[in-house]
Formats: C-alpha cells, sequence, structure tokens
C-alpha cells in the first residue's frame, strides 16, 4: 500500500515539474508581457483623409496594442480589453472585451461599425500572425447595432475597393 502511495506521489510530481519546465505547450495560450519591445501594425482610420492607415508601433504585448488603438481613436478610454488567447498552431485568436466597447462600436453607423472591427481584426492578426480571430463581448458572441452577429472565427478583412 505505502509503495503504491509513494508511486502515484512521485507520478504527480513529475507531472507536476514537467508543466513547470515547458511552458506554452497548451493548446491556448494566453500572451502576457514578455518584457521585450516588438513591432506590430497598427490599423487606423486617418482623421485628415478618412481613409484606412496603418502605422508601425513598438509593443510589449496586448494591452500596448490595446492603448495604441485608443490613443488613434479606434476605441475610447472606457473600451477594455478582458482576454486575448492565442492558438499558435492552428494560428487563430480569440479576443474578449468589455461591453463598453461593443457599445463604442454599436454607436456608429454600418461604415464605423466596419471600420472599427476591421481595425481590431486586422491588428490582433497582423501582430500574432494568425489567420482567424473570434471576437466575443463579456465571453458572448458580439453583435452589432446592424444585426451581424460575431459568433464565429473571422479572417482578415480587406478595405481596398
Amino acid at each position: 500500500m505505502w509503495k503504491h502511495s509513494r508511486c502515484i506521489l512521485y507520478s504527480f510530481l513529475l507531472i507536476c515539474i514537467l508543466f513547470a519546465i515547458v511552458p506554452g505547450c497548451s493548446a491556448h495560450a494566453e500572451l502576457s508581457d514578455s518584457g521585450e519591445n516588438r513591432m506590430a501594425t497598427v490599423y487606423f482610420v486617418d482623421d485628415a483623409s478618412a481613409e484606412m492607415t496603418e502605422e508601425n508601433c513598438m509593443v510589449q504585448d496586448e494591452y500596448d496594442i490595446w492603448n495604441i488603438l485608443q490613443e488613434k481613436g479606434v476605441l475610447s478610454e472606457d473600451c477594455k480589453l478582458l482576454s486575448l488567447l492565442v492558438d499558435e498552431q492552428n494560428k487563430k485568436l480569440d479576443l474578449d472585451f468589455n461591453r463598453a466597447t461593443g457599445e463604442r462600436i454599436r454607436s456608429m453607423g454600418t461604415t464605423g461599425e466596419t471600420e472599427i472591427i476591421g481595425c481590431l481584426i486586422n491588428t490582433y492578426l497582423d501582430a500574432y500572425d494568425c489567420d482567424i480571430i473570434r471576437l466575443t463581448e463579456e465571453g458572448d458572441s458580439f453583435e452589432t447595432s446592424h444585426g451581424a452577429v460575431f459568433d464565429g472565427y473571422e479572417e482578415r478583412m480587406d478595405f481596398k475597393d
């Protein structure tokens, strides 16, 4: 009996050690501050030309990107990023934002909604080299004021004529 208990204990300890030594092996890895700056392309609508534009910015994490989107006027100050999960193996993202972000998007006309959603999608897909992204509002499917329901994964948006 005692040998069996020790065997289970050693097995449990070995599993704990492996999880501590081998980070990033899960299907979903939540990104956080890596401490290293890297370049990210941020998309926004230029106030002067009303054209979709992009700017390369130095960032450390997903919150830096969100803050730049706020500085560029894509998002308002009360918009908050709740989480970003990255599945590097399948090249997909899950981005969850607060209710205020959904309200900001829904307060725009059809064009404004499309522009804000496109800026979010393209910025994060490019920054994390992924192909698809799911947008959720406080964990639920995101719905625009014009009836578009984002209940699955979206690809990059094209803004060219």
